[in-house]
């Protein structure tokens, strides 16, 4: 691409930082989780991580015949967590001249959590299919992002093949932007580096797995 010569007019030049859901203590929501096919398995995607104080969050490169050195090198967090994201649609809600509810507007935002979160979801879903119901989120810690999910009222996004039509365009490229975002895709030797492992040479004998096969659509 070539140079270019430009003023302050370009307003399509943005950040590329991934912006996600983070509430402050004792914020709520009224959200919808967006799905992309019929039964709504489609809704999120997860991948197993390591995590821990002061390192990067990077992809288990274990599988189910293998575990590899981030799970087998003694550390705070040789044991992986499911890291999980999907995409929220929130609402602007007011009041039409005959003070019924009304939509003003909407916004989409991923959100990103771990394994209870997960739990409180599924939870509220077999109380209310998530599939046809609102969400509303409270945020209990702000600094720990420690959120509550209980069932709501029908999906508002699904009210209108239109609304939905809109929400869909304006979703599926922030679900696409979820797997990068889950956990480094770190190389065994980078790994290593990470864990503060002497690194001689080139990758050993373990294998590296490829992002794809580690990142799960979860139901």
């Amino acid at each position: 691409m070539a140079v270019e010569s430009f003023g302050t007019e370009r307003e399509d030049i943005q950040s590329n930082r991934f912006q996600k859901l983070k509430m402050k203590t004792d914020d709520e929501i009224r959200a919808g989780i967006v799905f992309f096919d019929e039964e709504g398995k489609k809704m999120f995607l997860g991948a197993k991580v390591h995590t821990g104080k002061d390192m990067k969050t990077f992809i288990c490169k274990s599988t189910k015949e293998k575990k590899e050195i981030c799970c087998t090198h003694v550390y705070s967090a040789n044991a992986p967590r499911y890291h999980i994201g999907c995409v929220l649609v929130t609402y602007v809600l007011g009041k039409d001249s005959n003070g019924k509810l009304k939509l003003k507007e909407f916004d989409c935002i991923p959100w990103i959590f771990w394994e209870k979160t997960y739990q409180k979801i599924t939870s509220a879903d077999k109380e209310f299919p998530i599939i046809s119901h609102d969400v509303k989120l409270k945020c209990t810690n702000g600094e720990f992002q420690t959120i509550d999910v209980q069932s709501c009222n029908n999906s508002i996004w699904l009210s209108s093949e239109d609304l939905k039509k809109k929400v869909l365009e304006k979703a599926k490229p922030l679900y696409e932007s979820i797997s990068k975002n889950l956990g480094m895709d770190a190389s065994v030797s980078e790994i290593k580096e990470i864990l503060g492992i002497d690194v001689e040479g080139a990758d050993d004998a373990a294998t590296d797995v490829d992002l794809g096969s580690v990142i799960e659509t979860i139901a």
